[in-house]
C-alpha cells in the first residue's frame, strides 16, 4: 500500500534498478536495506524494504518509508528492518523519524502496536502521520542481542 496504491506483480528490472539506487545511497542524506529471500530455484528475491532519507533545514529528522510484501508480512520482516533503521538513523544523529500510511493499512498498524520506539499519531482525512522520538528510546531493546 506504499503510495497508496498496491503494486502487484512488479517488473523485476524495476525492482533491481530500485534496489540498487538504494543499495548505493551512501550519503549522510539517508540509507535504506533490503531483505532477501531463497524462492526454490529462483535467486534471491527482495521481499521488503525500509528506507530513511534526512529532512531539512534542521537535519535532526528523517522520513521513513517500509515496504513488506503481502505473503511474507507478520513473519518479523517489517519488525526487523524497523529496528536496523531506528539504530542507523540515531546513530546519524536523527532525532526523529516521520511517515504517513493510509488508515486502512492494518499491515504498519499491527507493526506499529509492537514499537520498542513511542510513536505520535496524528490522523487526517484517512491518512495517519506519525512521528517516532529517538531520543525516548530504551536502546538495549534494540541492540541486536536482544532482537
Amino acid at each position: 500500500m506504499r503510495f497508496h496504491q498496491s503494486l502487484d506483480d512488479p517488473d523485476p528490472a524495476v525492482v533491481q534498478a530500485e534496489a540498487r539506487e538504494i543499495a548505493e545511497n551512501a550519503s549522510l542524506q539517508g540509507r535504506g536495506w533490503l531483505a532477501f529471500v531463497h524462492m526454490g530455484r529462483q535467486p534471491k528475491v527482495a521481499v521488503g524494504g525500509v528506507r530513511w532519507v534526512r529532512l531539512q533545514p534542521d537535519g535532526l529528522r528523517a522520513e521513513i518509508a517500509l515496504t513488506v510484501r503481502d505473503d511474507f508480512q507478520e513473519q518479523g520482516i517489517g519488525q526487523e528492518l524497523l529496528r536496523l533503521t531506528a539504530l542507523d538513523a540515531r546513530a546519524a544523529g536523527i532525532k526523529k523519524l516521520i511517515a504517513v500510511y493510509q488508515g486502512a493499512n492494518q499491515a504498519v498498524n499491527q507493526l506499529l502496536s509492537h514499537s520498542p520506539v513511542p510513536v505520535q499519531r496524528v490522523i487526517h482525512a484517512g491518512e495517519i502521520f506519525i512521528e517516532a522520538d529517538l531520543t525516548d528510546v530504551d536502546w538495549e531493546v534494540l541492540l541486536p542481542e536482544a532482537a
